[in-house]
């Protein structure tokens, strides 16, 4: 009576088996499998380094407002700083009195930025802020011109924003208008309209 040898090769449409010969060779020099979980490129790797917001919300939300918008931008930039730094800032005190303290601000910005690309002014940029923002208190016919401090921190939020991007990339860009923001543009959008009509318009 014959014997089947051990490793017989598989008949046509047969599937393989491990006793066939084909099938052991196959397997003895297959590359292994890794298995690799699936991860996400755009997953948050922790919480941005500033606090991100659109330029084009930071300039609208600002001018409705007043600059009072300004004052919750210093606050949450000051606070990430001062949970990144483990210091004992008082970030309300900084938002409060940012004309003392925006350069140090815009200067922690521009020595972390890296290799983002965007570079930040420092000196130049705080300085045009603090004093298109003290022109209401100065010369009258000027105070208009306050409108354009915003315009002094778009710089600085864009370099915020890029090294939010490297650092974190899928964070929140804060870049739409949520229930609050749309009552201040309706509101504060209404006094600045009666405001520049007051001022522009005669009698």
């Amino acid at each position: 009576m014959s014997q089947q040898p051990p490793f017989a090769p598989a008949q046509p449409g047969e599937p393989a088996q491990p006793g066939h010969a084909d099938f052991d060779i196959a397997a003895r020099y297959a590359p292994p499998e890794a298995h690799v979980a699936a991860v996400s490129p755009e997953r948050p790797q922790g919480d941005p380094m500033w606090f991100s917001v659109s330029p084009f919300k930071l300039l609208v939300m600002c001018t409705v407002t007043f600059q009072f918008y300004s004052v919750y931008w210093f606050y949450k930039q000051w606070r990430l700083v001062r949970t990144r730094e483990k210091s004992s800032i008082v970030p309300a005190l900084r938002a409060l009195f940012s004309v003392l303290f925006i350069w140090a601000l815009f200067t922690r910005v521009r020595d972390a930025q890296g290799g983002v690309g965007v570079t930040v002014h420092a000196t130049a940029l705080a300085a045009g802020w603090v004093v298109t923002s003290l022109l209401w208190k100065g010369v009258d016919a000027a105070w208009w011109l306050t409108f354009f401090s915003p315009l002094f921190l778009l710089p600085v939020q864009g370099a915020m924003n890029a090294m939010n991007d490297a650092a974190t990339p899928g964070h929140p860009r804060n870049d739409g208008f949520g229930i609050l923001n749309w009552i201040g543009i309706v509101l504060g959008g209404g006094f600045l309209a009666l405001a520049l009509i007051g001022a522009f318009i005669p009698g």
